[in-house]
């Protein structure tokens, strides 16, 4: 199996069962492909296919004549795929991407099907440089960049409609993996390869001396501002990234008690914590929303990087956008957790509240009604909301203190 007809089968296979891109990925794609360049390529278009969505079915619908209802599920995720070439991967030759097309389609579905989608792409083609897009900016942006309405209606009313665009943009752009250099193996000289993809770093990836962490979830830890031998409570700390970088701030003394709701998440945690040499955490199954009376006023720092929609991370999970939340019971979960956080610290502690979001009822305005009703606590530095960028994700930082 080539690349592109594994990543059809992907494409059809996530659209089938409404499935994560990232989880068949990585239970499938590996016994489908052995390559790594066809990995690397059929990974491409199964992101770019579902990151462009909207914008390859509006491209789609411009030249076909047949309802989508009566179109084979297969046959869409190929022209999916194969606009996203056309469109977007410059290097791919034309003729190649439409042959690939019609291969992949007869062997899978029928000659007629196959003829349907040529005779498409090349209808495309043709036309390519003179595809009109509604005038109205926001009709516009929501085709261009491929977001839902209701997405771009949120960001629009929480930041305007200038900032929304620039959100969208970031976004789309897939970043690099951003590393961090763990001080608890690596020596003080270590120093990363310019080459972030090269058999050292992957060396120094198992050995412990680096991990991947995006720099968003770093200034979280930061935040903290952790000290050597306190007592610190990480309510929601799977995958163990941040609770990891919090004990080598620590240098291994006091206690890092590291929670979460599942217990195949802890095993991530302890994982982390093993690989990296973070020997002062413990980790606890525990309900984050659920309050235990033996933890009040017993912690010097809490961090609850909460459950949140994922916004900020759009540009590595392309699919959060197109699954819309139930907002108000995840911004309820949100604060209940928050609420429980602030009983756990103690007098002149401080707690983190974080996510990786981009969404102020999810932010701000819980960060506003918790001070609001806890009279307890102030804001010890300003709220902070980082904006996807080419070099991190959206974060979601503010730090209280508790006074009294």
């Amino acid at each position: 199996m080539r690349a592109r007809e594994a990543a059809a089968e992907l494409l059809y296979e996530i659209e089938r069962d409404k499935s994560y891109a990232s989880l068949v990925l990585k239970n499938k794609l590996s016994a489908m492909l052995s390559d790594s360049r066809e990995k690397a390529l059929a990974t491409e278009l199964v992101y770019g296919s579902i990151r462009y969505k909207k914008h390859l079915d509006y491209i789609r619908d411009l030249f076909c004549k047949i309802k989508l209802s009566k179109l084979d599920p297969y046959t869409v995720a190929v022209l999916r795929l194969s606009l996203y070439q056309l469109f977007y991967l410059e290097n791919i030759p034309q003729s190649a991407v439409c042959n690939e097309a019609v291969k992949i389609t007869t062997k899978r579905v029928n000659k007629g099907a196959a003829g349907f989608v040529n005779g498409l792409l090349r209808s495309v083609i043709r036309e390519k440089d003179r595809i009109s897009y509604p005038e109205n900016e926001t009709k516009k942006l929501g085709i261009t960049e491929s977001y839902p309405k209701w997405l771009l209606t949120l960001w629009t009313e929480d930041y305007g409609f200038e900032k929304a665009k620039e959100i969208a943009i970031h976004s789309n752009k897939p970043k690099g993996a951003s590393y961090r250099i763990n001080y608890l193996k690596a020596p003080s000289n270590f120093v990363l390869p310019p080459d972030l993809e090269s058999p050292q770093n992957e060396k120094a990836f198992r050995e412990g001396f680096i991990t991947v962490q995006d720099k968003g979830s770093q200034t979280a830890a930061e935040a903290l501002e952790a000290e050597r031998g306190q007592t610190i409570l990480d309510l929601c700390a799977a995958p163990g990234g941040k609770t990891c970088y919090i004990a080598q701030m620590m240098q291994n003394t006091g206690e890092i008690i590291a929670c979460d709701i599942h217990p195949h998440r802890l095993e991530l945690i302890r994982q982390t914590a093993n690989r990296l040499g973070a020997e002062n955490i413990k980790c606890m199954l525990n309900d984050g929303a659920a309050d235990r009376t033996e933890w009040h006023g017993k912690f010097d720092r809490v961090i609850a990087d909460v459950p949140c929609s994922g916004l900020g991370v759009i540009s590595g999970k392309p699919d959060i956008k197109w699954r819309k939340q139930d907002f108000d019971k995840l911004c309820d979960l949100q604060y209940n957790i928050l609420k429980t956080a602030m009983r756990y610290v103690k007098k002149d502690g401080k707690l983190v509240y974080s996510t990786c979001t981009v969404h102020r009822a999810e932010n701000e305005d819980i960060i506003t009604k918790a001070l609001a009703e806890n009279k307890n606590f102030v804001l010890d530095g300003e709220m902070t909301q980082l904006f996807p960028t080419d070099e991190h994700d959206g974060f979601f930082i503010c730090r209280l203190k508790r006074c009294e």
